[in-house]
């Protein structure tokens, strides 16, 4: 393009061969970048085509963005030896390293804990799958303790089934995985039945909790609220994630808006538990 090749160096004036090759290397970047945050936004159980394919297009996208911060520096190289203006050369090859580093850092902090998140999710979520269903109470209540893997969502729906006398959900945990977590609801909220808590129920058992049709917590029970995360993922890329956690309190929970507020602005490293008072005046809870 322009006298300057994509694939090898050629007898191009230096600030030409910056020009373009920057802008190929960065458009790459958002390309393979992209392509694993596409992939994360339309998949749920993520097959295996939906990480190679990813990831693929990923590492062919960084290989070329290094390629061409390497052909800056050859002309960098280049320019030196022709007599060129030996200060933007070194400038060039300088700029060249540090861009290269950029790459590196990129894949170190977005695509790799990305990519290792999808390919937990395949494998069935190893360290979420600590969940315990337990029906007491003469079948009438249902206790769900414990992280939400992948497959939570089945089991769940596998005992409501099975025990047709429910009456109580009754949810505790750390959180997990929020797509199960809103099936969940989902079940809970289409059987009619209610939820309590009575120990600690945090970021996406929250979700589950809300799912109750009548909601109630224990003297014990602790209910914390966060922002959705995902490894790798910045704020704007979760941003449909959020909106659509805001729309779940507003329209399914009846949350107050006030409430969901103070929920968004709560970042996913923290943790807000509100207190019974606060649940109650904002409809999280209907008595405790």
């Amino acid at each position: 393009m322009l006298g300057v090749p994509i694939w090898r160096d050629a007898p191009v004036p230096l600030g030409r061969v910056v020009n373009h090759r920057v802008v190929w290397a960065a458009l790459a970047m958002i390309l393979g970048i992209n392509a694993i945050s596409i992939a994360i936004s339309r998949g749920r159980d993520f097959g295996i085509l939906q990480i190679i394919i990813p990831a693929a297009l990923c590492a062919v996208a960084s290989l070329f963005a290094l390629w061409q911060l390497w052909l800056i520096a050859v002309a960098a190289r280049r320019t030196i030896r022709e007599g060129g203006d030996l200060r933007f050369a070194g400038l060039a090859i300088v700029g060249a390293a540090v861009a290269a580093a950029a790459v590196a850092g990129i894949l170190h902090v977005k695509a790799v804990p990305q990519l290792t998140e999808m390919w937990n999710i395949h494998h069935g979520d190893e360290r979420l799958s600590d969940l315990d269903l337990i029906v007491t109470n003469e079948g009438r209540t249902l206790i769900l303790d414990g992280a939400l893997g992948m497959a939570a969502a089945t089991r769940v729906k596998a005992a409501l089934e099975q025990n047709a006398a429910l009456r109580t959900v009754v949810v505790a945990g750390p959180g997990g995985r929020v797509g199960p977590a809103y099936q969940i609801a989902r079940l809970i909220r289409a059987r009619g039945l209610d939820t309590r808590v009575e120990h600690q129920c945090y970021s996406a058992c929250t979700v589950v909790f809300l799912g109750g049709v009548r909601r109630s917590i224990g003297p014990r029970g602790e209910l914390g609220f966060h922002r959705l995360s995902f490894p790798g993922m910045d704020e704007g890329e979760l941003a449909d994630a959020n909106r659509a956690l805001r729309d779940f309190m507003a329209f399914a929970g009846q949350v107050s808006a006030p409430f969901i507020r103070k929920v968004m602005e709560t970042p996913a490293e923290s943790i807000w538990i509100p207190t019974p008072e606060e649940l109650l005046e904002a409809g999280v809870i209907h008595r405790k």
